[in-house]
């Protein structure tokens, strides 16, 4: 079992032979980010000023910002210049937002793409129709991220009775409780490694899902954590 993302990051960073640590620059960090919040410029309420990113705070958004986290990972390319790039309402994406407007046209066009019921068995076809790109180039890891959707929807169906709400009930407001709910059950979201001969874990995405759904719902109702410091910042490339 691997010992929690804190405990991972102490001891990666206490025995790392080839990277370190700037405290000076965390520091900076740190006051850079309280100085937003104390003049709100940046808050809570950010993640849904995007306009791509839902403004409901209900079931229907649970089932979506699921969706999104399980797929949101590597939008490299091997050619800067030929991206992945989604239109939609006549502005083209890429990088992560590419991924969320794919997801929106895809509601748009009827499709339930984020029911599990429908992404449990999806083809590689359907995939491929939803996330077509205004380019040559295809969205990263198209496999990988059909066996994370198809993994995801049948785990839903069969343990949360089709709904990922259920999951988040379960956790009795505990985002800790969500997270080793999370990796538990998802392999995909699982992600950990071994260092020095201890496992570690990094659990990007998951930990991300929980944010998410905290942001979105501002802190109420299915997004209300009483716990939510005990998400750290991400590991990210």
């Amino acid at each position: 079992m691997a010992i929690d993302v804190r405990q991972s990051a102490e001891l990666i960073s206490k025995q790392a032979q080839h990277i370190h640590i700037q405290h000076d620059g965390v520091k900076q960090v740190a006051k850079m980010i309280i100085k937003a919040l104390q003049s709100n410029a940046y808050s809570i309420k950010a993640w849904k000023q995007h306009e791509l990113h839902p403004k409901q705070m209900n079931e229907a958004t649970i089932d979506w910002i699921l969706v999104l986290d399980t797929l949101n990972f590597s939008f490299w390319t091997p050619h800067p210049d030929k991206k992945f790039v989604v239109q939609y309402k006549g502005k083209t994406h890429t990088g992560y937002w590419s991924l969320v407007a794919a997801i929106d046209r895809a509601l748009d066009e009827g499709i339930p793409f984020t029911s599990p019921q429908f992404y449990a068995d999806i083809t590689v076809q359907q995939f491929e129709s939803i996330f077509r790109s205004e380019t040559d180039t295809k969205i990263p890891l198209v496999e990988a991220r059909v066996a994370n959707l198809r993994e995801v929807g049948r785990k839903v169906i069969e343990k949360f009775n089709g709904s990922f709400v259920n999951c988040i009930k379960q956790c009795n407001r505990s985002a800790a409780t969500l997270l080793d709910i999370i990796t538990n059950t998802f392999d995909c979201f699982n992600d950990v490694s071994v260092f020095h001969g201890t496992q570690v874990g990094f659990y990007k995405r998951a930990q991300i899902l929980i944010a998410d759904i905290w942001a979105c719902f501002e802190g109420k109702g299915l997004g209300n954590f009483q716990d939510i410091d005990h998400i750290t910042m991400f590991a990210d490339y």
